[in-house]
C-alpha cells in the first residue's frame, strides 16, 4: 500500500469511530475539495491537489481544524521545497550526463543524503513506524467501538435502518476492520468450533 492509501484510510477509520461513539460533528467533517475546471491553469490544478495532500498528512498527525490561511502557508512551504529538491536533481542529473565523478550511486539518494534522509530504507522505517502504525491502532480502535455498538441494547430495526447498518458493515470491510469486529464476536468453543446461530424467540401476540 502505499503512504497516500493509508493516510487516508486512516483519516476514514477516525471519522468512521467518531460517528460510532456518537461525535456526528467531527464524524461527517469533511472540507470539500472542488476540482479544478478544464479552463484554469496547470499551476492551480498541481496547487490544489498538493493542498489537499498537505491537509490531509496534516490530519493524520491529529491537526484536525486547520485554518484557510495556515493551510495556504504550509502547502507554500512544502511547495518551495519540493522545487528545491527538482532543481538539485536536475543539477545533479546533468553532471551525471557530462561524466562529472559523483558521491553517490543516483541523482535521488545525493539528494536524499543532502536533506538528511541517509538510504532508502530510512523512509521505509519512518513509513512503517509512523504511518503503518498509525494505520493498525486506528484500525484497532474502530473494531473496538463497532463491537460495542453491536452489544448495546439496540429496539428493532426497521428496514431503512437495517439497510443502513449493512453498508456501515461493507463500509468497514473496505478498511479492513470488519475481520477484526468478527473475529471478536465470535468465540469458538474449547473445541474450536463455533457456537450454533441462537434461535429468534418467538413472541406471542396479546
Amino acid at each position: 500500500r502505499s503512504m497516500g492509501s493509508l493516510v487516508e484510510k486512516t483519516l476514514a477509520l477516525r471519522r468512521r469511530i467518531d460517528c460510532l461513539n456518537g461525535d456526528e460533528e467531527n464524524g461527517t467533517r469533511e472540507k470539500s475539495r472542488k476540482r479544478t475546471g478544464k479552463g484554469q491553469k496547470k499551476e492551480d490544478q498541481i496547487r490544489e491537489s498538493l493542498s489537499n495532500s498537505v491537509r490531509s498528512l496534516v490530519q493524520f498527525f491529529g491537526f484536525h481544524d486547520v485554518g484557510a490561511s495556515v493551510l495556504s502557508d504550509l502547502t507554500t512551504v512544502v511547495s518551495t521545497k519540493l522545487e528545491v529538491i527538482t532543481r538539485q536533481m536536475a543539477i545533479i542529473e546533468r553532471r551525471k550526463i557530462d561524466r562529472i565523478p559523483q558521491p553517490y550511486s543516483s541523482p535521488l539518494l545525493h539528494v536524499l543524503n543532502v536533506h538528511g534522509i541517509r538510504s532508502y530504507s530510512a523512509i521505509g522505517d519512518y513509513y512503517e513506524r509512523h504511518v503503518r502504525a498509525t494505520y493498525e491502532r486506528e484500525k484497532e480502535r474502530a473494531a473496538a467501538a463497532q463491537l460495542t455498538k453491536k452489544n448495546q441494547v439496540k429496539p428493532v430495526m426497521k428496514r431503512g435502518a437495517k439497510k443502513e447498518e449493512e453498508e456501515q458493515d461493507e463500509f468497514l470491510q473496505c478498511l479492513g476492520v470488519a475481520d477484526v469486529v468478527t473475529e471478536e464476536l465470535c468465540e469458538n468453543d474449547e473445541n474450536g468450533n463455533a457456537p450454533a446461530k441462537r434461535k429468534k424467540r418467538k413472541v406471542k401476540k396479546m
